[in-house]
Protein backbone atom coordinates (compact mmCIF):
# COMPACT_ATOMS: atom_id res chain seq x y z
CA UNK A 1 0.00 0.00 0.00
CA UNK A 2 1.21 3.62 -0.99
CA UNK A 3 1.85 5.98 1.98
CA UNK A 4 -1.26 6.58 3.45
CA UNK A 5 -0.62 10.26 4.56
CA UNK A 6 -0.06 10.81 0.54
CA UNK A 7 -3.18 9.12 -0.49
CA UNK A 8 -5.06 11.43 2.17
CA UNK A 9 -3.22 14.24 0.93
CA UNK A 10 -4.27 13.29 -2.57
CA UNK A 11 -7.87 12.72 -1.72
CA UNK A 12 -7.80 16.10 -0.43
CA UNK A 13 -6.72 18.08 -3.48
CA UNK A 14 -9.08 16.05 -5.62
CA UNK A 15 -11.83 16.96 -3.15
CA UNK A 16 -10.86 20.48 -3.51
CA UNK A 17 -10.88 20.83 0.29
CA UNK A 18 -7.34 22.90 0.92
CA UNK A 19 -7.78 26.73 0.90
CA UNK A 20 -6.05 28.72 -1.59
CA UNK A 21 -3.63 31.49 0.02
CA UNK A 22 -5.40 34.65 0.09
CA UNK A 23 -3.46 37.94 1.17
CA UNK A 24 -6.73 39.42 2.62
CA UNK A 25 -7.46 36.34 5.01
CA UNK A 26 -4.00 36.88 5.68
CA UNK A 27 -4.51 40.61 6.79
CA UNK A 28 -7.47 40.10 8.55
CA UNK A 29 -5.90 37.45 10.72
CA UNK A 30 -2.76 39.63 11.28
CA UNK A 31 -5.51 42.49 12.43
CA UNK A 32 -7.53 40.24 14.65
CA UNK A 33 -4.13 39.31 16.36
CA UNK A 34 -3.31 42.54 17.39
CA UNK A 35 -6.13 43.95 18.14
CA UNK A 36 -8.58 40.04 19.47
CA UNK A 37 -11.27 42.12 20.81
CA UNK A 38 -11.00 41.47 24.62
CA UNK A 39 -11.33 44.63 26.01
CA UNK A 40 -14.51 45.41 24.29
CA UNK A 41 -17.90 45.70 26.30
CA UNK A 42 -18.03 42.10 27.48
CA UNK A 43 -19.12 40.70 30.63
CA UNK A 44 -16.02 39.74 33.07
CA UNK A 45 -16.29 35.60 33.85
CA UNK A 46 -13.00 35.34 34.21
CA UNK A 47 -13.36 34.27 37.90
CA UNK A 48 -15.52 31.39 36.69
CA UNK A 49 -13.13 28.07 36.62
CA UNK A 50 -14.38 26.99 33.20
CA UNK A 51 -11.91 23.94 32.12
CA UNK A 52 -12.05 22.41 28.56
CA UNK A 53 -12.76 18.31 27.71
CA UNK A 54 -11.83 16.96 24.70
CA UNK A 55 -9.74 14.36 22.53
CA UNK A 56 -6.21 14.32 23.77
CA UNK A 57 -5.18 15.77 20.44
CA UNK A 58 -7.49 18.43 20.03
CA UNK A 59 -6.48 22.42 19.15
CA UNK A 60 -9.33 24.13 17.94
CA UNK A 61 -11.33 24.24 21.57
CA UNK A 62 -14.19 25.09 20.89
CA UNK A 63 -16.20 24.65 24.09
CA UNK A 64 -15.29 25.15 27.62
CA UNK A 65 -17.22 24.50 30.93
CA UNK A 66 -19.02 24.90 34.49
CA UNK A 67 -21.33 22.94 36.44
CA UNK A 68 -22.10 23.28 39.59
CA UNK A 69 -24.97 21.79 41.69
CA UNK A 70 -27.88 24.38 43.26
CA UNK A 71 -30.27 23.48 45.00
CA UNK A 72 -31.88 20.17 44.23
CA UNK A 73 -30.72 20.83 40.47
CA UNK A 74 -28.16 22.10 38.13
CA UNK A 75 -26.66 25.23 36.67
CA UNK A 76 -24.57 25.05 33.60
CA UNK A 77 -22.25 27.06 31.98
CA UNK A 78 -21.76 26.43 28.64
CA UNK A 79 -19.06 28.87 26.89
CA UNK A 80 -18.28 28.60 23.56
CA UNK A 81 -16.35 30.05 21.37
CA UNK A 82 -17.04 33.19 20.24
CA UNK A 83 -15.71 32.85 16.03
CA UNK A 84 -18.58 34.92 14.86
CA UNK A 85 -17.02 37.39 16.39
CA UNK A 86 -13.88 37.35 14.18
CA UNK A 87 -15.87 35.86 11.13
CA UNK A 88 -18.37 38.31 9.63
CA UNK A 89 -20.59 38.39 6.54
CA UNK A 90 -18.42 39.83 3.60
CA UNK A 91 -15.59 39.69 5.07
CA UNK A 92 -12.02 37.15 3.91
CA UNK A 93 -12.66 35.25 6.35
CA UNK A 94 -16.36 35.22 5.97
CA UNK A 95 -15.73 34.16 2.46
CA UNK A 96 -13.19 31.03 2.92
CA UNK A 97 -15.92 29.78 5.93
CA UNK A 98 -18.49 29.86 3.49
CA UNK A 99 -16.59 28.52 0.73
CA UNK A 100 -15.22 25.37 2.80
CA UNK A 101 -18.38 24.75 5.09
CA UNK A 102 -16.60 23.08 7.68
CA UNK A 103 -12.54 21.69 8.90
CA UNK A 104 -12.34 18.57 7.94
CA UNK A 105 -10.74 15.67 9.75
CA UNK A 106 -8.83 12.66 8.54
CA UNK A 107 -6.36 10.05 9.79
CA UNK A 108 -3.16 11.84 11.47
CA UNK A 109 -4.00 15.55 10.29
CA UNK A 110 -7.22 18.18 9.59
CA UNK A 111 -8.05 20.37 7.27
CA UNK A 112 -8.93 23.61 9.43
CA UNK A 113 -12.22 25.53 8.57
CA UNK A 114 -10.69 28.88 10.06
CA UNK A 115 -6.68 29.73 9.59
CA UNK A 116 -4.78 27.66 12.33
CA UNK A 117 -3.80 31.16 14.32
CA UNK A 118 -7.49 31.25 14.91
CA UNK A 119 -8.54 28.10 15.38
CA UNK A 120 -5.89 27.20 16.99
CA UNK A 121 -4.80 30.14 18.50
CA UNK A 122 -6.98 33.45 19.59
CA UNK A 123 -10.46 31.74 19.10
CA UNK A 124 -9.59 28.43 20.83
CA UNK A 125 -10.36 28.73 24.14
CA UNK A 126 -6.40 27.45 25.12
CA UNK A 127 -5.84 27.40 28.88
CA UNK A 128 -4.40 30.31 31.05
CA UNK A 129 -5.49 33.06 28.56
CA UNK A 130 -8.30 35.36 28.07
CA UNK A 131 -10.67 34.44 25.21
CA UNK A 132 -14.17 35.55 23.86
CA UNK A 133 -16.98 33.79 24.57
CA UNK A 134 -20.75 32.92 23.97
CA UNK A 135 -21.76 32.05 26.86
CA UNK A 136 -24.95 29.61 27.44
CA UNK A 137 -26.49 29.98 30.80
CA UNK A 138 -28.58 26.57 31.51
CA UNK A 139 -30.75 25.92 34.63
CA UNK A 140 -31.72 22.66 34.91
CA UNK A 141 -33.51 20.49 37.28
CA UNK A 142 -32.83 17.16 39.28
CA UNK A 143 -35.41 14.92 36.07
CA UNK A 144 -32.52 16.64 33.51
CA UNK A 145 -35.18 18.98 32.55
CA UNK A 146 -34.04 23.11 31.44
CA UNK A 147 -35.78 25.53 32.87
CA UNK A 148 -34.37 28.52 32.01
CA UNK A 149 -31.33 29.25 29.45
CA UNK A 150 -30.02 32.99 28.85
CA UNK A 151 -26.80 34.09 26.48
CA UNK A 152 -24.17 36.46 26.79
CA UNK A 153 -21.05 37.78 25.33
CA UNK A 154 -18.14 37.41 27.89
CA UNK A 155 -14.48 37.55 28.54
CA UNK A 156 -13.08 34.31 29.73
CA UNK A 157 -10.10 32.16 31.09
CA UNK A 158 -10.37 28.37 30.93
CA UNK A 159 -8.39 26.51 34.13
CA UNK A 160 -7.21 23.63 32.18
CA UNK A 161 -6.98 21.46 28.76
CA UNK A 162 -8.47 17.87 30.27
CA UNK A 163 -9.03 15.00 27.92
CA UNK A 164 -11.93 12.82 27.42
CA UNK A 165 -9.46 9.67 29.25
CA UNK A 166 -7.91 11.62 31.80
CA UNK A 167 -10.84 12.74 33.41
CA UNK A 168 -12.10 8.95 33.18
CA UNK A 169 -9.35 7.99 34.85
CA UNK A 170 -9.70 10.85 37.37
CA UNK A 171 -13.16 9.50 38.17
CA UNK A 172 -12.38 5.64 38.10
CA UNK A 173 -9.72 6.45 40.81
CA UNK A 174 -12.01 7.61 43.23
CA UNK A 175 -11.86 11.38 41.84
CA UNK A 176 -7.77 11.55 42.24
CA UNK A 177 -4.52 11.52 40.68
CA UNK A 178 -4.83 14.52 38.47
CA UNK A 179 -3.81 17.88 40.06
CA UNK A 180 -5.65 19.75 37.30
CA UNK A 181 -8.91 17.88 38.36
CA UNK A 182 -7.94 18.13 42.05
CA UNK A 183 -8.33 21.48 42.58
CA UNK A 184 -10.88 22.40 44.22
CA UNK A 185 -13.09 24.51 42.67
CA UNK A 186 -12.38 22.19 39.09
CA UNK A 187 -13.30 18.84 41.18
CA UNK A 188 -17.37 20.62 42.52
CA UNK A 189 -17.56 21.47 38.88
CA UNK A 190 -16.71 17.84 37.27
CA UNK A 191 -18.67 16.07 40.46
CA UNK A 192 -21.24 18.35 39.12
CA UNK A 193 -20.97 17.58 35.04
CA UNK A 194 -21.16 14.19 36.19
CA UNK A 195 -24.41 13.87 37.99
CA UNK A 196 -26.02 16.47 35.40
CA UNK A 197 -24.69 14.23 32.67
CA UNK A 198 -26.62 11.33 34.09
CA UNK A 199 -29.70 13.20 34.75
CA UNK A 200 -30.06 14.52 31.00
CA UNK A 201 -29.02 10.56 29.96
CA UNK A 202 -32.51 9.54 32.34
CA UNK A 203 -34.23 12.33 31.13
CA UNK A 204 -33.03 11.56 27.03
CA UNK A 205 -34.69 7.24 28.06
CA UNK A 206 -37.82 8.78 29.69
CA UNK A 207 -38.12 10.54 26.05
CA UNK A 208 -37.61 7.13 24.39
CA UNK A 209 -33.65 8.15 23.17
CA UNK A 210 -31.39 5.52 23.79
CA UNK A 211 -28.06 5.45 22.77
CA UNK A 212 -27.58 3.60 19.37
CA UNK A 213 -23.72 3.88 19.05
CA UNK A 214 -22.37 1.91 22.64
CA UNK A 215 -19.01 2.12 20.82
CA UNK A 216 -16.85 4.40 18.65
CA UNK A 217 -14.88 3.55 15.62
CA UNK A 218 -11.66 5.02 14.82
CA UNK A 219 -8.87 5.66 12.13
CA UNK A 220 -5.21 7.24 13.12
CA UNK A 221 -2.17 6.97 11.62
CA UNK A 222 -0.01 4.31 13.61
CA UNK A 223 2.14 5.99 16.28
CA UNK A 224 4.36 3.13 15.67
CA UNK A 225 4.39 3.61 12.17
CA UNK A 226 3.35 6.66 10.58
CA UNK A 227 3.04 5.24 7.37
CA UNK A 228 0.43 2.38 8.02
CA UNK A 229 -3.16 3.27 9.10
CA UNK A 230 -4.79 1.47 11.83
CA UNK A 231 -8.60 1.09 12.67
CA UNK A 232 -9.80 0.30 15.93
CA UNK A 233 -13.12 0.04 17.55
CA UNK A 234 -13.57 0.89 21.26
CA UNK A 235 -16.18 1.11 24.26
CA UNK A 236 -16.91 4.82 24.38
CA UNK A 237 -16.52 6.50 28.26
CA UNK A 238 -18.94 7.67 30.66
CA UNK A 239 -17.49 11.52 30.67
CA UNK A 240 -18.06 11.25 26.32
CA UNK A 241 -21.41 10.62 26.85
CA UNK A 242 -21.50 13.37 29.72
CA UNK A 243 -20.27 15.87 27.53
CA UNK A 244 -21.84 15.13 24.70
CA UNK A 245 -25.26 15.34 26.28
CA UNK A 246 -24.56 19.12 27.95
CA UNK A 247 -23.63 20.01 24.17
CA UNK A 248 -26.88 18.57 23.29
CA UNK A 249 -28.54 20.65 25.85
CA UNK A 250 -26.71 23.41 24.12
CA UNK A 251 -27.85 23.16 20.84
CA UNK A 252 -31.75 22.40 21.94
CA UNK A 253 -31.71 25.43 23.81
CA UNK A 254 -30.58 27.25 21.42
CA UNK A 255 -32.99 26.11 18.62
CA UNK A 256 -35.60 26.78 21.55
CA UNK A 257 -34.44 30.24 21.44
CA UNK A 258 -34.28 30.89 17.58
CA UNK A 259 -37.82 29.64 17.46
CA UNK A 260 -38.98 31.88 20.17
CA UNK A 261 -37.38 35.02 19.32
CA UNK A 262 -37.94 34.27 15.38
CA UNK A 263 -41.69 34.27 16.00
CA UNK A 264 -42.13 38.32 16.95
CA UNK A 265 -38.74 39.22 14.67
CA UNK A 266 -38.67 38.35 10.96
CA UNK A 267 -34.78 39.43 10.99
CA UNK A 268 -33.73 35.88 12.42
CA UNK A 269 -33.04 33.56 9.58
CA UNK A 270 -32.36 30.71 11.63
CA UNK A 271 -30.85 27.17 10.23
CA UNK A 272 -31.79 24.00 11.97
CA UNK A 273 -30.71 20.33 11.75
CA UNK A 274 -33.47 18.62 10.72
CA UNK A 275 -33.42 14.69 11.11
CA UNK A 276 -36.87 12.89 10.37
CA UNK A 277 -37.85 9.80 11.23
CA UNK A 278 -37.74 6.39 9.24
CA UNK A 279 -40.24 6.04 6.61
CA UNK A 280 -43.09 3.53 6.80
CA UNK A 281 -42.15 0.82 4.30
CA UNK A 282 -38.46 0.85 5.99
CA UNK A 283 -39.80 0.74 9.56
CA UNK A 284 -42.06 -2.66 7.83
CA UNK A 285 -38.87 -3.28 6.20
CA UNK A 286 -37.19 -3.72 9.15
CA UNK A 287 -39.90 -5.79 11.31
CA UNK A 288 -40.12 -8.01 8.73
CA UNK A 289 -36.35 -8.51 8.74
CA UNK A 290 -36.58 -8.82 12.25
CA UNK A 291 -39.19 -11.22 12.26
CA UNK A 292 -37.43 -13.50 10.08
CA UNK A 293 -34.46 -13.27 11.53
CA UNK A 294 -36.10 -14.36 15.56
CA UNK A 295 -37.68 -17.66 13.20
CA UNK A 296 -34.50 -18.74 11.56
CA UNK A 297 -32.64 -18.65 14.77
CA UNK A 298 -35.21 -19.84 16.85
CA UNK A 299 -35.51 -16.74 19.27
CA UNK A 300 -37.77 -15.69 22.39
CA UNK A 301 -40.23 -13.34 21.41
CA UNK A 302 -38.01 -10.09 22.65
CA UNK A 303 -36.00 -10.11 20.13
CA UNK A 304 -39.09 -9.63 17.79
CA UNK A 305 -40.31 -5.71 16.89
CA UNK A 306 -42.96 -4.86 15.68
CA UNK A 307 -44.37 -1.66 14.09
CA UNK A 308 -46.75 0.63 16.17
CA UNK A 309 -46.45 -1.64 19.51
CA UNK A 310 -42.87 -1.30 20.40
CA UNK A 311 -40.94 1.79 20.71
CA UNK A 312 -37.57 1.10 18.35
CA UNK A 313 -35.18 3.05 20.75
CA UNK A 314 -36.43 1.27 23.70
CA UNK A 315 -36.80 -1.89 22.32
CA UNK A 316 -33.09 -1.90 20.98
CA UNK A 317 -31.98 -0.43 24.50
CA UNK A 318 -33.67 -3.93 26.04
CA UNK A 319 -31.63 -6.31 24.27
CA UNK A 320 -29.40 -8.45 25.77
CA UNK A 321 -25.70 -7.83 25.17
CA UNK A 322 -23.99 -10.49 26.98
CA UNK A 323 -21.33 -12.98 26.26
CA UNK A 324 -23.85 -15.34 24.12
CA UNK A 325 -25.75 -12.47 22.30
CA UNK A 326 -23.60 -9.83 22.05
CA UNK A 327 -22.98 -10.49 18.02
CA UNK A 328 -26.83 -11.02 17.49
CA UNK A 329 -27.62 -7.87 18.97
CA UNK A 330 -24.59 -6.18 17.01
CA UNK A 331 -26.39 -7.48 14.20
CA UNK A 332 -29.63 -6.06 15.05
CA UNK A 333 -28.28 -2.70 15.92
CA UNK A 334 -26.52 -2.85 12.55
CA UNK A 335 -30.20 -3.05 10.96
CA UNK A 336 -31.87 -0.59 12.61
CA UNK A 337 -28.81 1.92 11.39
CA UNK A 338 -30.24 1.13 8.32
CA UNK A 339 -33.58 2.74 8.28
CA UNK A 340 -32.37 6.11 9.66
CA UNK A 341 -32.71 8.62 7.45
CA UNK A 342 -29.86 11.01 7.09
CA UNK A 343 -30.18 14.61 9.19
CA UNK A 344 -29.78 17.85 7.15
CA UNK A 345 -29.23 22.11 7.67
CA UNK A 346 -32.93 23.49 6.90
CA UNK A 347 -34.26 27.09 7.19
CA UNK A 348 -37.57 25.44 8.83
CA UNK A 349 -37.09 24.56 12.52
CA UNK A 350 -38.32 20.08 12.28
CA UNK A 351 -37.73 16.99 14.24
CA UNK A 352 -34.82 15.30 15.06
CA UNK A 353 -36.32 11.81 15.06
CA UNK A 354 -32.82 10.31 16.60
CA UNK A 355 -32.73 13.02 19.74
CA UNK A 356 -36.60 12.84 20.15
CA UNK A 357 -36.77 16.95 19.70
CA UNK A 358 -38.95 19.38 18.00
CA UNK A 359 -35.93 21.78 17.35
CA UNK A 360 -32.66 21.72 16.95
CA UNK A 361 -29.67 23.75 16.11
CA UNK A 362 -25.99 23.22 15.33
CA UNK A 363 -24.48 25.96 18.47
CA UNK A 364 -21.21 23.91 19.68
CA UNK A 365 -18.74 24.04 17.09
CA UNK A 366 -18.59 27.60 16.07
CA UNK A 367 -14.84 26.93 14.80
CA UNK A 368 -15.65 23.77 12.93
CA UNK A 369 -18.89 24.67 10.94
CA UNK A 370 -20.09 27.94 9.28
CA UNK A 371 -23.68 26.73 10.26
CA UNK A 372 -22.29 27.29 13.96
CA UNK A 373 -21.13 30.94 13.07
CA UNK A 374 -24.09 31.61 11.32
CA UNK A 375 -26.32 30.39 14.14
CA UNK A 376 -24.28 32.64 16.56
CA UNK A 377 -24.56 35.63 14.81
CA UNK A 378 -28.57 35.35 14.25
CA UNK A 379 -29.09 34.51 18.01
CA UNK A 380 -26.82 37.66 18.72
CA UNK A 381 -28.73 39.72 16.26
CA UNK A 382 -32.33 38.49 17.71
CA UNK A 383 -30.69 39.15 21.72
CA UNK A 384 -29.94 43.02 20.36
CA UNK A 385 -26.25 41.99 21.41
CA UNK A 386 -25.25 42.79 17.51
CA UNK A 387 -26.59 45.01 15.03
CA UNK A 388 -28.78 43.44 12.61
CA UNK A 389 -27.85 42.94 8.79
CA UNK A 390 -30.40 43.65 6.17
CA UNK A 391 -32.66 41.32 5.52
CA UNK A 392 -32.39 40.41 2.13
CA UNK A 393 -28.43 39.62 2.88
CA UNK A 394 -29.18 37.38 5.50
CA UNK A 395 -31.70 35.41 3.70
CA UNK A 396 -29.46 35.11 0.71
CA UNK A 397 -26.65 34.36 3.06
CA UNK A 398 -28.71 31.46 5.18
CA UNK A 399 -29.34 29.84 2.03
CA UNK A 400 -25.67 29.71 1.03
CA UNK A 401 -24.50 28.50 4.50
CA UNK A 402 -27.33 25.64 4.14
CA UNK A 403 -26.02 25.03 1.03
CA UNK A 404 -22.36 24.37 1.77
CA UNK A 405 -23.43 22.62 5.35
CA UNK A 406 -24.55 20.18 3.35
CA UNK A 407 -22.09 19.92 1.13
CA UNK A 408 -19.52 20.09 3.83
CA UNK A 409 -21.52 16.94 5.59
CA UNK A 410 -21.19 14.69 2.11
CA UNK A 411 -17.76 16.28 1.98
CA UNK A 412 -17.10 14.18 5.32
CA UNK A 413 -18.84 11.18 4.33
CA UNK A 414 -16.79 10.46 1.20
CA UNK A 415 -13.91 10.98 3.26
CA UNK A 416 -14.43 8.69 5.30
CA UNK A 417 -15.85 6.32 3.22
CA UNK A 418 -12.15 6.40 1.12
CA UNK A 419 -10.31 5.66 4.52
CA UNK A 420 -12.34 2.83 5.32
CA UNK A 421 -11.29 1.59 1.87
CA UNK A 422 -7.62 2.50 2.35
CA UNK A 423 -7.73 0.45 6.19
CA UNK A 424 -9.03 -2.26 4.30
CA UNK A 425 -6.90 -2.40 1.09
CA UNK A 426 -3.77 -2.44 3.76
CA UNK A 427 -4.80 -5.20 6.46
CA UNK A 428 -5.79 -6.96 3.60
CA UNK A 429 -2.73 -6.51 1.34
CA UNK A 430 -0.64 -7.09 4.53
CA UNK A 431 -2.58 -10.96 4.55
CA UNK A 432 -1.96 -11.10 0.78
CA UNK A 433 2.00 -10.59 1.53
CA UNK A 434 2.21 -13.71 3.51
CA UNK A 435 2.22 -17.70 2.38
CA UNK A 436 -1.43 -18.65 2.17
CA UNK A 437 -0.74 -21.10 4.75
CA UNK A 438 0.47 -18.44 7.10
CA UNK A 439 -2.17 -16.12 6.23
CA UNK A 440 -5.03 -15.21 9.69
CA UNK A 441 -8.15 -16.39 9.96
CA UNK A 442 -9.99 -12.86 10.87
CA UNK A 443 -13.29 -13.28 13.33
CA UNK A 444 -16.04 -11.26 12.76
CA UNK A 445 -19.68 -11.28 13.01
CA UNK A 446 -22.05 -11.25 10.37
CA UNK A 447 -23.88 -7.94 9.92
CA UNK A 448 -26.38 -8.04 6.96
CA UNK A 449 -27.57 -9.98 3.98
CA UNK A 450 -27.89 -8.85 0.08
CA UNK A 451 -28.65 -11.18 -2.83
CA UNK A 452 -24.78 -11.22 -3.99
CA UNK A 453 -23.09 -10.73 -0.66
CA UNK A 454 -22.30 -10.89 2.72
CA UNK A 455 -21.54 -8.44 5.23
CA UNK A 456 -18.76 -9.38 8.07
CA UNK A 457 -18.10 -6.88 10.47
CA UNK A 458 -14.55 -7.76 11.67
CA UNK A 459 -13.75 -7.64 15.27
CA UNK A 460 -11.78 -5.03 16.82
CA UNK A 461 -11.49 -3.21 13.21
CA UNK A 462 -13.50 -0.03 12.02
CA UNK A 463 -14.32 -2.12 8.83
CA UNK A 464 -16.22 -4.22 7.59
CA UNK A 465 -15.90 -7.08 4.73
CA UNK A 466 -17.91 -7.97 2.01
CA UNK A 467 -18.09 -11.18 0.72
CA UNK A 468 -19.56 -12.11 -2.38
CA UNK A 469 -21.93 -15.15 -3.03
CA UNK A 470 -20.03 -16.35 -6.21
CA UNK A 471 -16.70 -16.74 -3.83
CA UNK A 472 -18.77 -19.08 -1.43
CA UNK A 473 -20.09 -21.22 -4.59
CA UNK A 474 -16.42 -21.42 -5.81
CA UNK A 475 -15.06 -22.29 -2.12
CA UNK A 476 -17.85 -24.67 -1.17
CA UNK A 477 -19.01 -26.23 -4.52
CA UNK A 478 -22.79 -25.41 -4.72
CA UNK A 479 -24.52 -22.29 -5.29
CA UNK A 480 -25.80 -19.96 -2.64
CA UNK A 481 -29.17 -17.80 -2.63
CA UNK A 482 -30.34 -15.42 0.12
CA UNK A 483 -33.09 -16.12 2.42
CA UNK A 484 -35.50 -12.76 3.32
CA UNK A 485 -32.51 -10.63 3.85
CA UNK A 486 -31.17 -12.99 7.07
CA UNK A 487 -29.34 -15.96 5.65
CA UNK A 488 -27.28 -17.27 2.78
CA UNK A 489 -28.09 -20.49 2.01
CA UNK A 490 -26.74 -23.43 0.01
CA UNK A 491 -28.94 -24.23 -2.46
CA UNK A 492 -27.32 -27.85 -2.15
CA UNK A 493 -27.95 -28.28 2.20
CA UNK A 494 -26.80 -31.79 2.50
CA UNK A 495 -23.39 -31.13 0.78
CA UNK A 496 -22.16 -30.10 3.92
CA UNK A 497 -21.65 -26.28 2.88
CA UNK A 498 -22.58 -23.82 5.83
CA UNK A 499 -25.02 -21.45 5.98
CA UNK A 500 -24.09 -17.48 6.97
CA UNK A 501 -26.90 -16.52 9.40
CA UNK A 502 -26.84 -12.25 10.46
CA UNK A 503 -25.29 -12.56 14.01
CA UNK A 504 -23.08 -15.57 13.70
CA UNK A 505 -19.53 -15.54 14.77
CA UNK A 506 -17.66 -16.27 11.04
CA UNK A 507 -13.93 -16.18 10.26
CA UNK A 508 -12.60 -14.71 7.13
CA UNK A 509 -9.49 -14.94 5.26
CA UNK A 510 -8.04 -12.96 1.88
CA UNK A 511 -7.71 -15.47 -0.92
CA UNK A 512 -6.46 -13.14 -3.59
CA UNK A 513 -6.99 -9.50 -5.32
CA UNK A 514 -9.50 -9.88 -8.22
CA UNK A 515 -8.06 -7.35 -10.68
CA UNK A 516 -10.82 -7.64 -13.62
CA UNK A 517 -13.51 -6.62 -10.41
CA UNK A 518 -10.85 -4.75 -8.72
CA UNK A 519 -12.42 -6.65 -5.14
CA UNK A 520 -10.37 -8.65 -2.87
CA UNK A 521 -11.83 -12.32 -3.00
CA UNK A 522 -12.69 -13.52 0.13
CA UNK A 523 -12.95 -17.37 2.04
CA UNK A 524 -15.53 -17.45 4.89
CA UNK A 525 -15.91 -20.14 7.27
CA UNK A 526 -18.52 -20.92 10.19
CA UNK A 527 -16.74 -21.22 13.70
CA UNK A 528 -17.51 -21.37 17.99
CA UNK A 529 -16.26 -19.24 20.45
Amino acid sequence: MKDPRRLLEDLVDRLGLRPRPDPAVDAEVAAWIAAPGLDDDLRDDTAVPYVTIDNVGSRDLDQALHAAIEGDGFVLRYALADASYYTRPGSALWRRSLAMGSSYYLPGFAIPMLPEALSEGIVSLNPAVPRRAVVFTLRVDAAGMCLEASVHRARIVSRAKLSYEGVQRWFDAGQTGDARCDAPEVRASLVAFACLGKARIAEAAARGVFPLHRFEAEVDLDPADPRRLRAITRERHDVERWNEQVSLLCNMEGAKLLQSLGRDDEDVQAVYRVHLPPLRDRLADLEEVLGALAERRGLEARWRWRQGRDDLAAWLDGLPRDEATGRLAQAVQRQVRYTYRASEFQARSGPHHALGVDGYARMSAPMREVVGIFSHKELLEALKLVAPRPRAEDLATREAVIATANEARRRQGEIDKAVDLMVLDQLLGDDLAQEPTERPWRAGTVVGIRPTRVYVALDGCAVDLKVYSVDLERMYGTSYREDRQVAMLPVVMDGGAPMFVMGDLVEAQVRHWDAGRARFVIDLRQTTD
